[in-house]
């Protein structure tokens, strides 16, 4: 079993990826800042061991979405 620092656990994990899976149950695994899997938490919990468990069952856990436009005519 492989340790990793955290492991956040969702209602939902919406992945964004290819397929935009979203994954019911569904948890991160983050090891020195980086998130190296995500998946069910079943399968997660299997396969790594956590410092941390953060549980946020009434949550959707989904990447930041960052809004980067700008105003060119307005001064800063």
């Amino acid at each position: 079993m492989e340790m990793v620092d955290k492991i956040v656990v969702g209602r939902y994990v919406a992945t964004l990826d290819s397929l935009n899976r979203v994954i019911p149950r569904g948890a991160i695994a983050i090891k020195d800042g980086v998130i190296v899997n995500v998946g069910e938490y079943n399968d997660v919990k299997k396969r790594y061991r956590a410092d941390e468990v953060v549980e946020r069952l009434n949550h959707i856990i989904m990447p930041g979405l960052v809004n980067c436009h700008v105003h060119t005519a307005v001064p800063a």
